[in-house]
């Protein structure tokens, strides 16, 4: 791995309080990248790790997840 990007883009009610009610993450992968690694790690940040995924997910935000490995 010799760079990892993410791109974010959310999607927020239209009314107040103006929650987000969709998050779209791209992980952008550089460099000889297996596709399981990258797969297993994306999927321990977003079950795991991090904080903010957790919480979005319990308050109802929907979270899609792709990638691309750039060798």
């Amino acid at each position: 791995l010799e760079d990892l990007r993410v791109e974010v883009e959310g999607i927020r009610a239209d009314e107040p309080p103006r929650v987000y009610t969709v998050v779209n993450l791209k992980y952008i992968a550089f460099g000889d990248v297996k596709k399981e690694k990258l797969e297993r790690a994306i999927k321990l940040s977003q079950e795991k790790y991090c904080s903010a995924s957790v919480m979005f997910r319990r308050s109802g935000t929907v979270i899609n997840v792709t990638y691309e490995i750039n060798k």
